[in-house]
């Protein structure tokens, strides 16, 4: 067998089709109390969910890693479109890439 063609995040991008929406998914997560407060110093972005955070921002790391039990909720830190869902980006595995109404894109991976 052949090795699996590669793909650049762009096309990758390119052929992803996002999935229907679940009504009840959405209100789940809507209700779920599973998000931070707001925080300071971007608008009014919250963190994406409650845990323990196990690395922190700064000395060459451009995130921070947050430790939750699997399956738990996770929401943007504000409303924005996905722009990217997948595994193609370098050392982040699983990704989804959101840009805000303000140009910022944030990275859950």
């Amino acid at each position: 067998t052949q090795p699996a063609a590669k793909t650049t995040p762009s096309e990758t991008l390119a052929a992803y089709t996002p999935p229907k929406k679940d009504t009840k998914l959405i209100q789940q997560a809507e209700d779920d109390g599973a998000v931070a407060p707001d925080a300071t110093g971007i608008g009014k972005m919250r963190w994406p969910v409650r845990g323990r955070v196990i690395s922190s921002f700064g000395g060459g790391k451009d995130g921070v890693d947050i430790a939750v039990p699997e399956g738990t909720p996770v929401k943007a830190a504000e409303n924005g479109v996905v722009i990217y869902a997948g595994d193609g980006l370098k050392e982040f595995g699983n990704t989804v890439l959101v840009r805000h109404e303000n140009g910022l894109v944030t990275v859950y991976g």
